[in-house]
């Protein structure tokens, strides 16, 4: 099940209370080398999700306000809460009259509990107008409100292929298993305190 990733840029898009050096750091090395492209980069919004309570909010509210500054086409790849950003992004270009066909919108794990963070409650749902998007999760995640309740496009369900990695969070494995399985490079999380 290879995917290729569109000739666009790709913008990775790490989640709340973490940092680009997780993940989304190599994985734009392991990307640029693997697709011959100086077109992969990433946010590092990890100011703005240290609080993880609130990491949803404020990344939907940042990812509204850099759409602007974000080429299309692109394909945007999030992880956790960081599909809140992603969504922002997505919404503000929508809102302007862009198209969802501008963007490929992959979200991996992620952080679904719109209404447990009251004040970001409502209408916003990750996905939200965007029917080739591919939501990848688990039911075995630890990590509550991650199991890939999202509006539109495809969900993906990784429990089967994640069950067989013992001693490695399901949260942090399902972005090497999409790294490796889904798009043919080496693995991209940092060892150590996710493992």
């Amino acid at each position: 099940m290879r995917e290729a990733i569109r000739g666009s840029d790709v913008l990775l898009i790490h989640g709340g209370g973490e940092g680009p050096e997780t993940w989304a750091a190599e994985a734009a090395r392991v990307l640029s080398l693997a697709y011959d492209t100086d077109r992969v980069s990433y946010i590092d919004w990890s100011e703005a999700s240290a609080q993880r309570l609130f990491a949803p909010g404020r990344g939907y509210h940042l990812g509204r306000a850099l759409s602007s500054d974000v080429s299309v086409p692109v394909t945007l790849v999030a992880h956790s809460a960081g599909a809140w950003l992603a969504q922002g992004i997505v919404d503000a270009h929508l809102d302007a009259g862009g198209s969802a066909s501008d963007f490929t919108l992959v979200l991996l794990d992620p952080f679904t509990a719109r209404a447990w963070y009251r004040p970001f409650a409502g209408r916003r749902l990750l996905a939200r107008g965007m029917d080739a998007a591919r939501t990848y999760y688990t039911t075995l995640d630890p990590i509550p409100f991650t199991a890939g309740q999202v509006a539109e496009g495809r969900r993906i369900n990784l429990d089967d292929a994640l069950a067989h990695r013992e001693g490695t969070d399901p949260h942090w494995a399902i972005i090497d298993w999409y790294f490796v399985e889904a798009l043919g490079t080496e693995p991209v999380v940092s060892r150590g305190e996710h493992d």
